[in-house]
């Protein structure tokens, strides 16, 4: 019996604050990256021959936190991201220090680093740049695969 043919799947890292100084002020961050994973997910209706798939460590470690270091998390974080395709950005993450961390091992990695679409300025320009390198990488895996 042969295995179904898949289409391939990027997996987009969610990248994002978490910490705040209340615990409400936490869930509106998970919240907040919430909304973007969904629009990451949701681009997949727009592309054609493959996925888009996101990983929200916010939604991983909900009610966790201060269950745990900061370290443990930071690491933790890191090397989901060093599994990932590319960098989405939730609005306000310049003021995580986790989230530059973040960002500056996406950069050194030479994943592609995007704007969440309601990023001031950038953001809808940034977010049209994503869904044309997705459709872009998902042509070449496609390509790839076909090709053996």
């Amino acid at each position: 019996m042969t295995e179904p043919k898949t289409k391939p799947t990027l997996l987009i890292y969610i990248a994002g604050r978490f910490r705040g100084p209340t615990p409400w002020d936490v869930e509106k961050n998970i919240r907040a990256a919430e909304e973007v994973a969904f629009q990451v997910w949701s681009l997949s209706t727009q592309l054609t021959g493959g996925y888009v798939a996101a990983l929200c460590p916010h939604m991983n470690c909900r009610h966790w936190d201060k269950t745990l270091s900061d370290d443990i998390w930071l690491a933790g974080g890191l090397a989901l991201l060093s599994a990932c395709d590319a960098v989405v950005l939730v609005p306000g993450w310049e003021s995580s220090k986790g989230t530059v961390a973040e960002v500056g091992l996406a950069r050194k990695s030479g994943l592609p680093v995007f704007y969440s679409w309601d990023q001031p300025e950038k953001g809808l320009a940034d977010w049209a740049a994503f869904a044309a390198w997705a459709q872009r990488e998902i042509i070449q895996r496609g390509m790839n695969d076909a090709n053996g």
